[in-house]
């Protein structure tokens, strides 16, 4: 019989994945015929994916995607979008993030940029890199507040972006730039340059 004590050890470790996993094989009895090796992988199993899953959805909510049930795996393919599957699957690896590489997404008002961009995240996502969806205009009003707040808060807000794995800028020139803003894509550029750099 499964011990009180033990169970409370294990949440309050945070193991609840193992706990759960152990009071479902406590209640069911075909696992008491099993070897112990075979259970314990079982617990460990159940608490790995536990933790996967957690850390997946904390990168999701870090990305703040403007829709984040956007996924590869609903893209359409209609003749009319012209969307090359193979080049799809072949971003969803995120081979260019790993090398540092940017892909630029074109077409027209109402194509399907914004969700194919936010679909590309959520597989970085997936892979465990972080991502940060900014719509442009917003990023940049975050430097210029963060500016206003002192060179302090604007180099903390800088370095948060430039770690980052996989940067999604949205709306991309949409609106007219103030000359304010030439100035922070300037310095975001540049460090980010440096920081690519070996």
């Amino acid at each position: 019989m499964l011990n009180n004590e033990t169970m409370g050890k294990l949440r309050s470790m945070r193991l609840t994945g193992i706990a759960d996993a152990l009071e479902e094989q406590e209640e069911n009895s075909a696992y008491r015929e099993m070897e112990f090796g075979d259970r314990l992988g079982l617990l460990v199993d159940r608490e790995f994916g536990r933790r996967r899953r957690n850390r997946l959805q904390r990168l999701v909510n870090g990305a703040n995607f403007a829709n984040s049930s956007a996924c590869v795996e609903d893209i359409r393919y209609d003749d009319d979008r012209r969307l090359d599957r193979n080049l799809v699957l072949e971003l969803a690896s995120c081979n260019y993030v790993r090398h540092a590489r940017n892909v630029v997404i074109t077409g027209p008002t109402g194509a399907g940029k914004s969700y194919l961009a936010q679909a590309l995240g959520q597989s970085a996502c997936r892979q465990l890199s972080t991502v940060k969806y900014f719509q442009l205009p917003y990023m940049l009003e975050e430097f210029q507040m963060a500016g206003h707040k002192g060179l302090e808060t604007y180099n903390r807000l800088l370095k948060q972006l430039v770690k980052v794995d996989l940067l999604i800028l949205d709306d991309w020139l949409l609106f007219p730039v103030s000359e304010e803003d030439t100035v922070v894509s300037r310095v975001f550029r540049k460090s980010l340059i440096q920081t690519i750099a070996p």
